[in-house]
């Protein structure tokens, strides 16, 4: 099955080759019966060829164009792949068990583990790295080098 822009250049292409080919050969028609041309002699006749072929060139140029353009609008209605398809509602599924980040074979044991380290410990030393941190950085901002970008502190965490 085409998809719904293959269609339509598809549409616009008939539509133009059918215009281009019926404006062609009206043009010629109606500049060949023109009392105005010349048909008796051989030169006479090669100038009222080359006027005929001329002018149903032009006029079959602009049949093409607007018949592409019919077949556009012929192609944007007529498309069977422009219905509204109404997805149907699927049904909720239930929340899995969040996963673990390292493997789900390892069970989550309720109990504390013997090497927790104390919540005030832990803020202590979170503060002493961003008092350190924050003084490297200022050490940078106010004498700017290499060196100093990539200094380490002397925390324990890595920075």
């Amino acid at each position: 099955m085409a998809t719904y822009g293959e269609w339509i250049m598809k549409s616009a292409g008939i539509g133009a080759s059918l215009g281009g080919v019926a404006g062609f050969f009206c043009a010629a028609y109606i500049m060949a019966t023109m009392d105005a041309l010349s048909w008796t002699g051989a030169v006479d006749t090669v100038e009222s060829v080359v006027v005929v072929f001329i002018f149903a060139v032009i006029i079959g140029s602009l049949c093409t164009a607007i018949g592409g353009l019919a077949g556009l609008v012929l192609g944007f209605l007529t498309s069977p792949l422009s219905r509204v398809r109404v997805q149907p509602e699927l049904p909720l599924a239930k929340a899995a068990a969040p996963a673990r980040f390292f493997s789900d074979r390892v069970p989550i044991s309720p109990a504390a583990s013997p090497w927790q380290v104390p919540i005030d410990v832990l803020l202590l030393q979170i503060e002493n790295h961003v008092r350190l941190e924050q003084a490297a950085a200022e050490s940078f901002i106010a004498f700017p080098s290499q060196a100093r970008l990539h200094s380490k502190t002397t925390s324990p965490f890595v920075n």
